[in-house]
C-alpha cells in the first residue's frame, strides 16, 4: 500500500499495532455500571448505503459520558423501549435514573411501560447529547472524506497495480 511512496512497513508491525489498539478499543467500549441521576437521550437521522437510518445516543448529563449508543432501521415506541432497557443495563440504579428526552411522543411511552421517571426538555441539559449528534456527523463526514482521499492517492490497487491518481 505505502510502498508506492517509498515506504516499508513489516505486516507483523501492523498486525501488532491492531491487536494492542483493540485491547483499548475494548476497554474503552465498555461503560461502566454507575449510578446515575439524569439520562439525557435523543435519535438523530443518518444516511448508510443510501437508507436512512437513525442513531440512538444516550449521554449522563452529569458526567457527560456517552452512555449507548446504537443504529436502527426505524424510529419508534418499540425501539425506544429497546434502546432505554440498553441504556439501564448501565445503571446502578435503575429506579432512579430519570430520562430527559425531546418532545418525540414514543419516549414517555416507553419510559411509562418501564417504570423509570421521564421528563420533556427543552434545550438546557439534553443538549449535551444533541451536540455529541452533531459532532458525530461532522466527524463521520471528515472522515469519510479523508477515507476517499487515502483510497485514492495512497492505497495500492492490485488490480491496476497502482495508486489510482498515479495510473
Amino acid at each position: 500500500m505505502l510502498h508506492t511512496r517509498g515506504i516499508q512497513i513489516a505486516k507483523q508491525s501492523v498486525n501488532e499495532w491492531i491487536a494492542k489498539w483493540q485491547e483499548v478499543m475494548g476497554y474503552i467500549q465498555t461503560t461502566p455500571k454507575k449510578a446515575r441521576k439524569v439520562i439525557a437521550i435523543d435519535e438523530t437521522k443518518i444516511k448508510i448505503n443510501g437508507k436512512w437510518a437513525f442513531l440512538w445516543c444516550a449521554a449522563d448529563v452529569n458526567t457527560r459520558e456517552l452512555i449507548a449508543i446504537e443504529v436502527s432501521w426505524l424510529r419508534n415506541g418499540a425501539v425506544a423501549i429497546w434502546f432505554i432497557k440498553d441504556v439501564l443495563t448501565k445503571c446502578k440504579n435503575k429506579k432512579k435514573v430519570c430520562i430527559i428526552t425531546d418532545g418525540a411522543g414514543w419516549y414517555p411511552w416507553a419510559c411509562r411501560l418501564l417504570h423509570i421517571k421521564h421528563k420533556e426538555v427543552h434545550g438546557g441539559k439534553r443538549n449535551y447529547v444533541e451536540r455529541f449528534n452533531r459532532t458525530f456527523k461532522d466527524k463521520v463526514k471528515d472522515k469519510i472524506n479523508a477515507w476517499s482521499v487515502w483510497y485514492n492517492n495512497i492505497r495500492y490497487h492490485n488490480g491496476i497495480r497502482g495508486v489510482p491518481c498515479l495510473t
